[in-house]
C-alpha cells in the first residue's frame, strides 16, 4: 500500500522535465539537454524554451530518400 502512495512522489518531479523535453523536440531542439535543464529548473526551463525561436529543419532530413 505504501508503494501506491509513493508513485505520485516519484512521477511528479519528472513531469516538468519530460514536458520540457517534449516541447524542445517539437521546436527542433535536443531532448536530453532540455530534460536535464528541466530537472534543475522545472518551470523556468519550460518558459525559457517557449521564448526561444523555432530552429529550422535541416535540409538533409528533407532530401533523404529511402
Amino acid at each position: 500500500m505504501e508503494f501506491l502512495l509513493a508513485i505520485p512522489l516519484i512521477l511528479l518531479p519528472l513531469f516538468f522535465p519530460v514536458l520540457t523535453g517534449g516541447i524542445a523536440v517539437s521546436l527542433g531542439r535536443k531532448f536530453w539537454s532540455w530534460f536535464l535543464l528541466g530537472l534543475v529548473l522545472p518551470f523556468i526551463a519550460a518558459i525559457i524554451l517557449l521564448c526561444l525561436p523555432v530552429k529550422s529543419i535541416k535540409p538533409e532530413i528533407l532530401n533523404h530518400k529511402n
